[in-house]
């Protein structure tokens, strides 16, 4: 389940305190939160593998793959390989967000490199992965790189692999905003 060994059954003062104050949970909430959270990862630690069960679940006719390895990695900031309760939440409560909310996490995503761009080929790489994701595999269907090519046109922004330039957080979630573009970049 990409979760073993065994952990603490309660969570600290400090975390709660901490989730209170950074999410729209209350006590309550995460409390019943931690408690599924140990019995799906006893050792406290959520693996990718959990993300690509669940993923699996939800786009049954998809393949989650791509799509888990992009968001585990925008997830998991320290790069220790693995999720503690509190991050969970934190993207949890990120998902359950806003719209702009939720569009900042998936400029996380997007933003393969961590550069705070966005740009042509990691486009292309995330949109793949939610093709693959979808289970698109509709021979009508554009490619990837022509999806982000046309996003990168809509936006004036010059398609000079050399160059390196792309869409900042704010251009991002503009282009999230638009319906026909959203459709293309969201899960």
């Amino acid at each position: 389940m990409g979760c073993k060994g065994s952990k603490s059954k309660t969570i600290s003062h400090k975390n709660i305190d901490f989730l209170l104050n950074n999410t729209k949970f209350s006590r309550e909430k995460i409390d019943e939160l931690y408690q599924g959270f140990i019995e799906e990862c006893p050792n406290g630690k959520l693996g990718k593998k959990f993300l690509e069960e669940k993923y699996c679940e939800l786009y049954p006719n998809g393949s989650p793959v791509k799509f888990c390895h992009y968001l585990f990695k925008a997830l998991d900031e320290k790069n220790k390989g693995f999720l503690t309760f509190t991050q969970f939440i934190m993207a949890l409560s990120d998902l359950e967000g806003d719209l702009n909310t939720q569009y900042k996490l998936l400029f996380r995503v997007y933003d393969v490199n961590g550069n705070k761009i966005v740009d042509l080929k990691e486009m292309t790489q995330i949109i793949k992965a939610v093709d693959e994701l979808r289970g698109a595999s509709n021979k009508n269907e554009q490619p990837a790189e022509s999806k982000a090519t046309i996003i990168f046109n809509l936006f004036n922004k010059p398609i000079d692999k050399a160059k390196d330039q792309g869409l900042n957080e704010e251009e991002f979630i503009r282009a999230c905003s638009d319906s026909s573009i959203g459709m293309i970049l969201k899960p």
